[in-house]
């Protein structure tokens, strides 16, 4: 039964990404200005650029705000002018809830 629920996971994740792929390449991304903006958002709320690329790593399987769709790109700004502490990695961006924290070494 562990096995199926992880295959079913598993599957659903794959869709996901084959979903992401096809809106990223069908809608232009954030432009230039909207990308400076989101790292001025984070800037302020203190996260440093490879926090950004991290919560952009394990929330979009991407490495560049260049590959965000424009929602994307929107609930990543808006998740970050909630944010309180720069360390998050994980985040729900449906519902901008705090998933998982990185530990501090």
């Amino acid at each position: 039964m562990d096995n199926l629920i992880a295959q079913t996971e598993a599957g659903i994740a794959a869709l996901d990404s084959a979903l992401r792929a096809v809106d990223r390449a069908l809608a232009p991304g954030p432009t230039q200005s909207q990308i400076s903006r989101l790292y001025t958002i984070a800037n302020n709320k203190g996260w440093t650029n490879a926090g950004v690329k991290d919560l952009l790593r394990q929330n979009y399987r991407i490495d560049s705000t260049k590959a965000l769709t424009i929602k994307e790109y929107e609930e990543v700004c808006d998740f970050l002018e909630k944010s309180i502490a720069p360390n998050v990695v994980t985040m729900k961006p449906d519902t901008n809830t705090i998933d998982i924290f990185k530990e501090d070494k």
